[in-house]
């Protein structure tokens, strides 16, 4: 028997006979009670039980939820975004329009998710699930014998569950326990949520979380998004442009192929970029980065980073902190950043900028340009014509082989020339210039500079500021213009003195102008050009033996 019920709005229960319960536009929560109940919400977000016995419950409009009970029960969403449970027995949900959630519960159930982005939902499984998508009959598990049709996505359970798409774009999520999810094709939503889980994209573009937990992402074809979340995880982008993030925890980040973004995240990570150009951001804690293939930029961000470039053109980015930088293969450029930095170039035309604090800088192989910046830096030029600059602050460089170009700057720096023709420039404040083996040349700029040509045929110019310069071995130049300078070994008849008597009174001097300014002093012969302008040659007793090794400019 039935019996009919008209509702204005708020609870109501049938009886126990066989029900038919209509509901009203208002939000209805509406009890079948036992029997075979027929209930309609109608409009409004409803609330629907039938409890016991077979029954047919319909949404209609709104957001509703529709528990079937015991029972073979048919289940109707209607229009909005439902929630259907089935419950126990043989059950049919049907969710119509809307992006519904269907949970069949035990038995043998028919889900029909319909139009929309349905999931069909196990959080109330007592066990872990394992269901495919691809194949509408659940053919083994808990949930044998189920059939899904339009069913977008899978909310698993609080177990180990085992989830797989199909060629659609699903929304597969795994919940707790650590779960294994397969996107396969389409444009895939992989969550993790806790637990450590794997989720593997497939084909298509599709986002993948991890969630809590340590979890293995693999995006696979397409270009993908992957979110390792807490935990100590490892991503791996596969083919396409992938964007991978570590997120909190120790995470490991392989971009493979494609032009990808790898984002460390916090704790200490490790990022491998791979094939294509890659971006890789270390982020907070002590991390290590791999460009390998391709021209690759890479930013350690703060922490104690290592940093590498591989093959291509890099740019390598230390940030804060003391990092080690390696270009390896390619045109690279190395910036340290902040903090006590160690920059390698490798082979190629490299750049390494040390910045701020106390830097080492190796130019390794190629013609590389090395710039200090402030801080007390040591600069290697190695192989190549490498130009050299120290900056400011007390700086140490050594250009090794090759002709090079090395500058001072500020500070009292020392400057090697090693083997090779090389430029040495001490700048401002008081230098050590060692030109070593080959012709160079050495300027010591302003300050009181020593200078020390070595072997070859060098050429050294005090510049401003007392100076003393020693030629070494070969036919050397050494250049007087102001100040107080002394040439210590210089050579009759070898060596040449190159005065700038422009500079020093006003006009080019003749040689017996010269001569009326010298004086001598046990074995050394001194000039007195006035205004503390005096340049003094040691091992010369007479101007008779150097007035021929003399150049008036």
């Amino acid at each position: 028997m039935r019996k009919d019920y008209g509702f204005d709005k708020g609870s109501n229960k049938g009886s126990n006979g066989s029900s038919y319960l209509v509901g009203d536009s208002g939000d209805n929560e509406i009890l079948g009670g036992n029997g075979h109940d027929t209930i309609k919400g109608l409009l409004g977000d409803d609330t629907l039980f039938g409890e016991n016995g077979k029954d047919e419950l319909h949404g209609g409009g709104g957001d509703d939820e529709a528990y079937g009970g015991n029972g073979k029960d048919r289940v109707y969403g209607g229009d909005g975004d439902d929630f259907l449970s089935g419950g126990n027995g043989k059950d049919t949900l049907i969710g119509g329009d809307g992006s519904d959630t269907l949970d069949g519960g035990n038995g043998k159930d028919v889900l029909n998710g319909g139009d929309g982005v349905d999931f069909v939902s196990f959080k109330t499984s007592k066990s872990g699930v394992w269901i495919d998508l691809l194949n509408s009959y659940q053919s083994s598990g808990q949930h044998k014998g189920d059939i899904y049709i339009s069913i977008e996505g899978i909310i698993g359970s609080n177990f180990n569950d085992t989830l797989k798409g199909n060629g659609l774009d699903n929304i597969l999520r795994g919940c707790d326990g650590d779960d294994k999810i397969f996107g396969r094709g389409g444009n895939d939503t992989l969550l993790g949520d806790l637990g450590d889980d794997t989720l593997i994209g497939g084909y298509g573009n599709d986002m993948l979380q991890g969630g809590a937990g340590n979890d293995t992402l693999h995006g696979n074809m397409g270009r993908d998004t992957l979110e390792g979340g807490t935990g100590y995880d490892r991503l791996f982008g596969g083919y396409g442009n992938d964007m991978l993030q570590g997120g909190a925890g120790n995470d490991t980040l392989h971009g493979n192929m494609g032009s990808d973004t790898l984002e460390g995240g916090t704790g200490y990570d490790l990022l491998i970029g791979g094939y294509g150009y890659d971006m890789l951001l270390g982020g907070a804690g002590n991390d290590t980065l791999h460009g390998n293939m391709g021209s690759d930029t890479l930013e350690g961000g703060t922490g104690y980073d290592l940093l590498i470039g591989g093959y291509g053109y890099d740019m390598l980015l230390g940030g804060a902190d003391d990092d080690t930088l390696y270009g390896n293969i390619g045109k690279d450029t190395l910036d340290g950043g902040t903090g006590d930095d160690s920059l390698m170039g490798g082979n190629g035309y490299d750049m390494l900028l040390g910045g701020a604090d106390n830097d080492t800088l190796h130019g390794n192989k190629g013609r590389d340009t090395l710039d200090g910046g402030t801080g007390d830096d040591s600069l290697m030029g190695g192989n190549g014509y490498d130009m050299l600059l120290g900056g400011a602050d007390n700086d140490t460089l050594h250009g090794n082989k090759g002709r090079d170009t090395l500058d001072g700057g500020t500070g009292d720096d020392s400057l090697m020339g090693g083997n090779g023709y090389d430029m040495l420039l001490g700048g401002a404040d008081n230098d050590t210039l060692h030109g070593n083996m080959g012709s160079d040349t050495l300027d010591g700029g302003t300050g009181d500079d020593r200078l020390m040509g070595g072997k070859g045929k060098d050429t050294l110019d005090g510049g401003a500021g007392n100076d003393s310069m020693s030629g070494g071995t070969g036919a050397d130049h050494f250049i007087f213009n102001s100040d107080q300078d002394v040439v210590e070994d210089f050579e009759d008849g070898i060596d040449q003195l190159i005065i700038d008597s422009t500079a020093l009174v006003g006009s080019i001097m003749t040689l017996e102008e010269l001569e009326a300014l010298s004086s001598s002093s046990g074995s050394d012969l001194t000039f007195d050009f006035g205004n503390e302008n005096e340049l003094e040659v040691l091992g010369i007793s007479n101007f008779s033996a150097i007035g021929d090794d003399i150049l008036l400019v």
